[in-house]
């Protein structure tokens, strides 16, 4: 069978030929920079460059980098590589998968503007993108201009002309099914020449399931039997996966009995499902019972189910069962990959009194085969567990190794080695490993600055308190805004030396601040100012009552750390203030969103 992307390489020669399916293969895959690799050096003797840099768009597009795409799209202008409808195409189905319709929609634009002839593909990827959104009206409205298209004189009297109708036929379902509206689905199909039946009813289910839509599933399954059409095991699947995705395995268990009811033999994608919902919550019992079931009914558990039993261990810290399932796995000779292994990290994280972490991924680093070697997510996982015991030494350590076995550098991994520095109170470390991001080519987010940050304020006293609050303040400015946007955790941090100084004056200017970069103010940022009220010489008992009353009219939450910030402040006591109050909000730091109040 002839490769499909021979049609573009006839007239080149062998080596060019395989160079350009190879990139091609990465682009399908998503591996931008790869196919940057590949077609880097061709770029200015290739004979067709545009097709190269298509070939980069359609990377992008396959991983949804809108950013990435847009740049890439400018260095195309700046080459003076003429574009092509194809061109705008990757772009607006780049912007479809990052979940950005504007933009999708005015690259559609652009390319009617530029002359050139819009696809149905292209209205497929702006009716779902819009339809993902939620824009139930615009979605409708370029759905009209797609079935306009679809209908337009003479679209029937071919081969392609036919299959563009099914094309937009099927766009047009998918469309209703993310929007949730499922009976203007199944009719915008029995209305049109295509008639509603069970490819059209799968389609639907596997919309609500990877929407996690348990409700929207279940009344979908329940209109395929409305309509008299057969269920099977292919319908009942997308049911108890999107029961599964919720965690409800004791609904995904019932769907999957009334299967077996019906008399539909149990099958291994159905029974992978169930299984994985019971991992979630986890039920260890149950998981073993119904393993025990499909091995009497000769449905040999795969890899998946197997895995799904080591993340039930994993969630539970069972280092032994976990271990003697995966012994069990390897006796049997799976396949093996990393997910499995990690799985098991998991579990050895997790148990206190039987996790040997560290060992074991000693064991991964042995393996010869590279899918079972410890990918970022394994190294980043151990080296968050470390820095969450302040073990600073260990994730500088496991951190060094992850930079020798792997050639990209993890930013997530690079956070935690600054995590682990503010909880052992090292400050000067902490801003160490800030500085080392540009050598690592990473660029610093809101984590990076705010684990620094608690870093410095957590190692002051009340006496250097002022200095640190300088210094704090200080750190951020040395950091460019438009590549690091501060957050609420960030003004917290700030806003705590001040407090601890009885300094309102500043506290104030940065929650000043603070709304004008439009962040949200939460409880954490009133602590600070009753605080501050409570340590000011003398105390302002009126303001810190006025504050708290404008907050609590505006709707703000409270807590009991807040409460007695307040008592403090009205009583004008100069004692340590209570330091501990968690964040009301959950946070993407989870080291220093849980200490962020500690003195």
């Amino acid at each position: 069978m002839r490769c499909p992307m021979r049609r573009f390489s006839a007239g080149r020669p062998l080596n060019l030929r395989r160079t350009e399916d190879l990139a091609n293969q990465f682009a399908e895959a998503g591996h931008v920079q790869k196919v940057k690799e590949l077609i880097e050096p061709l770029l200015e003797t290739h004979r067709n460059p545009r097709f190269l840099f298509n070939l980069v768009l359609k990377a992008f597009a396959n991983t949804g980098d809108l950013p990435g795409a847009d740049a890439w799209y400018l260095r195309m202008l700046k080459s003076r590589v003429a574009v092509s409808g194809r061109t705008f195409g990757k772009l607006l189905k780049c912007a479809a998968k990052a979940g950005a319709a504007e933009a999708a929609e005015g690259w559609l634009r652009r390319a009617a503007a530029s002359g050139f002839q819009v696809s149905v593909p292209q209205l497929v990827s702006l009716v779902e993108a819009f339809a993902r959104a939620q824009d139930g009206h615009r979605a409708q409205a370029w759905q009209q201009r797609l079935a306009e298209m679809a209908g337009a004189p003479g679209s029937h009297g071919s081969h392609g002309s036919h299959g563009r109708t099914e094309v937009a036929e099927g766009a047009s379902l998918m469309a209703w099914a993310h929007l949730g509206d499922l009976r203007k689905a199944a009719l915008s199909t029995s209305q049109s020449k295509t008639k509603f039946g069970k490819i059209q009813w799968i389609a639907m289910l596997d919309a609500c399931a990877k929407s996690s839509n348990t409700s929207k599933a279940v009344e979908c399954f329940q209109l395929g039997i409305d309509l008299h059409l057969k269920p099977c095991v292919v319908t009942y699947t997308p049911v108890i996966d999107s029961f599964a995705r919720g965690g409800k395995g004791a609904e995904a268990e019932q769907y999957f009995l009334a299967m077996l009811r019906r008399g539909i033999g149990l099958e291994r994608a159905s029974s992978s499902v169930l299984l994985s919902a019971w991992a979630k919550l986890p039920e260890l019992h149950r998981i073993e019972a119904w393993m025990q079931r499909f091995q009497m009914a000769a449905v040999q558990p795969d890899v998946i189910v197997h895995t799904n039993l080591i993340s039930a261990c994993s969630l539970l810290g069972d280092v032994r069962r976990a271990e003697a399932c995966l012994a069990e796995m390897e006796r049997h000779t799976m396949q093996l990959n990393v997910v499995t292994y990690t799985a098991v990290l998991q579990a050895h994280l997790r148990s206190i009194q039987h996790g040997r972490p560290e060992a074991f991924m000693e064991r991964l680093l042995n393996f010869e085969q590279p899918e079972k070697r410890p990918n970022a997510l394994t190294f980043g996982l151990l080296i968050g567990a470390l820095a969450s015991r302040g073990d600073v030494p260990a994730a500088e350590r496991w951190y060094a190794c992850m930079r020798r076995n792997l050639r990209d550098v993890d930013l997530v991994a690079h956070n935690s080695v600054i995590s682990a520095c503010a909880k052992a109170n090292d400050a000067q470390r902490a801003r160490l490993w800030l500085g080392r991001m540009s050598t690592a080519q990473l660029q610093a987010n809101g984590m990076s600055l705010n684990s620094t940050l608690d870093a410095l304020a957590r190692c002051a006293g009340k006496v250097a308190a002022r200095s640190v609050a300088t210094e704090v303040e200080s750190l951020c400015g040395e950091l460019d805004p438009k590549q690091l946007a501060t957050n609420e955790i960030t003004f917290s941090i700030l806003m705590r030396p001040w407090a601890q100084l009885g300094d309102l004056e500043n506290v104030e200017r940065l929650w000043q601040k603070m709304e004008q970069q439009g962040v949200k103010p939460q409880a954490s940022h009133l602590w600070a100012v009753l605080t501050a009220c409570a340590y000011a010489q003398p105390p302002l008992p009126d303001t810190a009552a006025q504050r708290y009353q404008d907050w609590v009219a505006a709707g703000g939450s409270t807590d009991r750390h807040v409460v007695s910030a307040l008592r403090a402040a009205l009583e004008g006591v100069k004692r340590a203030m209570p330091m501990a109050m968690p964040m009301a909000m959950p946070m993407a730091m989870p080291d220093c969103s849980e200490r962020l109040w500690e003195g």
